[in-house]
């Protein structure tokens, strides 16, 4: 006989609220109102409670799961957990409901969203749907166990994350798979403001550090390119030096986009333009790549008119100071 998958839907995000990217609660409510109770039972898990799910589901990897050096990783982990001893739905934080997906969930099977990123993962792990007590999640679990002790793993992409999902759906391909178009369309395609898809995720990549709400709001300006609100941001106190999970400053975002009205801000704020990322990445040196790469593009199509002027070269040369890319 095939269970049902559970009427929960579960979320985790950390219990200081000043954490939170703004855009979490409008994210959060929309599954209440697709959802509502008491048809559905809606379940928010801290780190405290996290922690407590794989104590229960798998005590004995409770020693791996405390070693993550990255906090994601150990959230990614405790995913298996959570769908193991519930079943139901978890969704990220920042996926918006348009519609209840449960209809969409077959009865003892494991659904899994499609990336439309194909270009870093076949599937992520923001939205998975389960009845309790599935082999997948024990088959999941294992399998990072394995890579913790494998030096060709290295990112939390592959350790914990949607490289290690994809994996372990390849050796179970009974996994229904979600379609990205309906469930997780790109943020830069039609389809993301399209009528009738499901949800849509809109990948705030915050829940990993530090920042409080103002260091989030500057973040996601510098990302958008919204000048204003990155000076009212700025103004307000918020943090130039916040670093999302990959030691990424707005600076780096902004070098790494080859914004450079945004990189000519930033720089006038007095950001730090010598920051490193985890690559030991400055914002300096993503600038005079950008600016390699797209003098080479020009100088292909058209040697007898080299550019001037430009977003690049812009961007490498706003507080250059005489520096020169290794």
């Amino acid at each position: 006989m095939a269970f049902a998958i559970p009427s929960i839907v579960h979320q985790t995000a950390p219990a200081d609220r000043t954490r939170w990217d703004p855009r979490w609660e409008k994210c959060q409510l929309s599954w209440r109102r697709a959802c509502p109770a008491p048809e559905f039972r809606y379940m928010l898990w801290d780190d405290d409670g996290l922690r407590q799910l794989v104590e229960e589901a798998f005590p004995q990897f409770l020693t791996i799961y405390d070693s993550y050096k990255e906090h994601i990783q150990r959230v990614d982990f405790a995913r298996a957990a959570m769908l193991y001893i519930h079943g139901g739905l978890y969704v990220d934080m920042d996926v918006e409901a348009l519609a209840c997906p449960f209809g969409h969930f077959p009865a003892g099977k494991v659904s899994v969203v499609a990336s439309p990123y194909v270009q870093n993962e076949k599937h992520q792990n923001s939205m998975m749907a389960s009845p309790p007590g599935h082999p997948f999640w024990v088959a999941m679990a294992e399998e990072a166990v394995r890579r913790r002790s494998l030096p060709m793993y290295r990112t939390t992409w592959q350790l914990t994350g949607p490289q290690l999902l994809d994996s372990v759906i390849e050796a179970n391909p009974q996994v229904n798979i979600l379609p990205a178009a309906m469930f997780n369309p790109s943020m830069q395609s039609p389809e993301f403001f399209a009528s009738g898809i499901v949800a849509r995720h809109f990948c705030t990549s915050v829940w990993t550090h530090q920042m409080d709400k103002l260091g989030m709001s500057l973040y996601q300006a510098a990302r958008a390119g919204d000048l204003e609100s990155v000076q009212s941001a700025v103004a307000a106190g918020a943090d130039l030096g916040s670093r999302d999970y990959a030691g990424l400053t707005p600076l780096h975002h902004a070098s790494i986009r080859g914004d450079a009205a945004m990189v000519e801000l930033l720089a006038s704020l007095h950001a730090d333009v010598s920051a490193k990322d985890k690559n030991a990445t400055t914002p300096l040196h993503y600038a005079a790549q950008l600016s390699k790469l797209e003098v080479g593009e020009d100088e292909q199509a058209s040697e007898a008119q080299p550019r001037s002027s430009g977003r690049a070269t812009s961007c490498a040369s706003w507080c250059g100071h005489g520096y020169q890319a290794a």
